[in-house]
């Protein structure tokens, strides 16, 4: 039981090239195996508290953020340490924001009892939230005609 590295997302998260249909996850062999990365953007549907978490590296802080794409599938989003923290301006005004839509570029994918779940890469990763970027601007648009 644990993380297991896996090439790619479930069929139904892939659909139209990628969660969201933005970029998408590919496979590709590294130390170890198989291991699957990508960009997801979303419209941000749930943030979890934070909860410490003991590991080998000793304590860290996780959260996780659901995000739902345009067609209502969802897909959870776990970050640690100062990412985990950098929620907590969001959780706090969730009710007074329309649509919060994040992207996440290089996200790591992982499996936790069967679920996916993506995670921040440690150096690669970059996270774009509610910013005036054509992407988002797009998103927003599908998501106000969907619903």
């Amino acid at each position: 039981m644990g993380y297991q590295k896996s090439p790619a997302l479930p069929g139904s998260l892939r659909k139209n090239g990628g969660f969201g249909g933005y970029g998408g996850f590919g496979g590709s062999k590294g130390h170890g195996g198989a291991s699957g990365s990508g960009d997801v953007i979303g419209s941000v549907v749930g943030i979890e508290e934070i909860v410490p978490v003991m590991s080998a590296a000793g304590k860290k802080l996780r959260r996780t953020v659901v995000v739902e794409d345009a067609e209502s599938n969802r897909l959870n989003l776990t970050f640690w340490d100062a990412w985990a923290s950098m929620w907590d301006q969001y959780a706090s005004k969730r009710q007074k924001i329309d649509h919060l839509v994040v992207i996440l570029q290089l996200g790591k994918v992982k499996y936790w009892d069967g679920s996916a779940a993506v995670h921040n890469a440690l150096f690669g990763s970059k996270i774009y939230i509610n910013r005036d970027i054509p992407e988002i601007v797009s998103f927003k648009t599908r998501l106000d005609i969907c619903f």
